[in-house]
């Protein structure tokens, strides 16, 4: 069994579900992750907001937002609530602002609390969990030309916190279908 904690961010949700394991085709994909959910992964407010958004009627709602309501098993955490949490991050955001290779479109972006990549990271700190997500580091990061897109694994790295991609979690798992 594995007993390492995981934040999953949200795009590895809704590419998988739009693209790849559709609902109604792989039901047994959604069934394995339920199960893996269940005490090593954690989702956030922010994440939840972005998958279902609050005040949806029962009409609007998809097979998402039945999943997350029906079958999500993992840990919810109210981010937002936590002292330690919001600690860290301000601290990354200080430091995408102090950073010489992010402009201020970055700062921007990340600032605006419904951004969830900051609070993963920041909730990784301090929950000592690994960031699955299908984003890639920025490999060109330069000094003399900041960038506006900031990246989960590039800050992450900074604050000593391990990102994965989905199909690494997968296999951790043993996702077999």
């Amino acid at each position: 069994m594995n007993h390492k904690k995981y934040i999953l961010d949200t795009n590895t949700f809704i590419i998988y579900y739009k693209q790849f394991y559709q609902f109604e085709t792989f039901p047994s994909y959604w069934k394995k992750l339920s199960e893996a959910t269940k005490d090593s992964v954690f989702l956030l407010d922010c994440i939840f907001e972005e998958l279902s958004p609050n005040g949806k009627k029962e009409d609007d709602m998809d097979e998402m937002d039945f999943w997350l309501q029906n079958d999500f098993l993992g840990n919810h955490i109210k981010e937002k609530q936590r002292t330690d949490i919001l600690q860290k991050y301000a601290e990354i955001l200080q430091y995408v602002a102090d950073s010489e290779f992010y402009n201020e479109n970055a700062l921007k972006k990340w600032a605006n609390p419904k951004v969830a990549d900051p609070w993963i990271i920041a909730t990784a700190c301090c929950d000592n969990c690994v960031i699955v997500t299908n984003e890639v580091s920025n490999s060109k990061l330069n000094a003399g030309s900041p960038t506006g897109d900031v990246k989960i694994p590039n800050v992450a790295n900074q604050f000593g916190v391990s990102v994965i991609s989905l199909f690494d979690f997968q296999k951790a798992f043993k996702f077999k279908f």
